[in-house]
């Protein structure tokens, strides 16, 4: 298959995903604000590395993990349903912190950016 192809194909089953996790799924542990952030195929379309990420904390992330390997079947079902295929992919969830880290790494920066302007000024005004 080609990169092409396998890309459009992991970007259907995103989406697919993305809106049964949102509009299908009844599990109370699953977050009100949760997102599929990226799905990477396997060369054999065996397998499906599913990136999702939501807002809060540890127990919130820990919760969502679990509804997501409680409702994989359905899941994977919805995928073969709605795409047409015999067999789906297996489906394996992990979680994308890239979000969290994007936003340490903004404060960190911000933090830096204080720091320094406060230290120019000193000098400044020691002029």
């Amino acid at each position: 298959m080609s990169k092409e192809r396998a890309e459009r194909v992991a970007e259907e089953i995103r989406k697919i995903l993305a809106e049964a996790i949102r509009s299908e799924m009844k599990d109370p542990r699953m977050p009100k604000i949760s997102s599929v952030t990226h799905v990477k195929l396997s060369r054999d379309l065996a397998y499906a590395d599913i990136q999702v990420s939501c807002l809060g904390g540890e127990t919130e992330k820990k919760d969502m993990m679990t509804a997501l390997d409680k409702a994989n079947g359905f899941l994977r079902s919805k995928v073969a349903h709605e795409m047409g295929l015999r067999v789906a992919p297996e489906l394996r969830f992990h979680l994308d912190e890239s979000i969290e880290i994007g936003q340490q790494m903004s404060a960190l920066i911000d933090q830096v950016r204080a720091e320094d302007e406060a230290r120019d000024k000193v000098l400044r005004d020691r002029d």
